[in-house]
């Protein structure tokens, strides 16, 4: 499989992980001020900013003319492990942080685990030039354009209440 048959898709999701990072940059200068007050919540909005880069760097390497499915394997496998330390810090904080309720650090810690495991795996697969890798990346794509989406939600609207 070539990542030429997925130019369509990765065009796609780079401008839209990159609009809608800038649009999540821009709209949280509107809570900074809450945002940082609230312990875990820097690193949250770090992390959710972090996993659209992701979308962008990863998809935009899937752009590059004549790259071979283990180099855009390896590149996907990098910087997914770089958002996964984010995404460990920030829930090493949420723990440690008496706001809010334990089931709530659990299942944003689950969340995160489920949006990046599908870019492991397809990076993994991609490194072995497995032809399911790509649907794999999608996957990771998609849940994380969600749970960023939950996580802009959150900083955006659920913090000021």
């Amino acid at each position: 499989m070539e990542l030429a048959s997925w130019e369509s898709f990765f065009v796609a999701t780079v401008g839209a992980g990159a609009a809608l990072a800038g649009l999540i940059i821009v709209a949280m200068s509107v809570n900074v001020a809450t945002i940082i007050a609230i312990e875990s919540m820097p690193s949250r909005a770090g992390a959710t900013i972090a996993s659209l880069l992701l979308i962008v760097i990863v998809g935009a390497a899937g752009l590059i003319p004549a790259i071979s499915l283990p180099d855009f394997g390896a590149v996907t496998l990098v910087f997914t492990l770089v958002v996964a330390a984010l995404y460990w810090r920030t829930s090493v904080i949420g723990f440690r942080t008496p706001h809010g309720h334990l089931r709530d650090h659990v299942l944003r810690a689950l969340w995160s685990i489920l949006q990046l495991l599908p870019m492991i795996v397809g990076a993994v697969l991609a490194l072995g030039a497995s032809e399911e890798a790509l649907y794999w990346v999608a996957a990771g794509f998609l849940l994380t354009f969600a749970g960023a989406t939950l996580n802009a939600w959150v900083l955006l609207v659920e913090i000021l209440r």
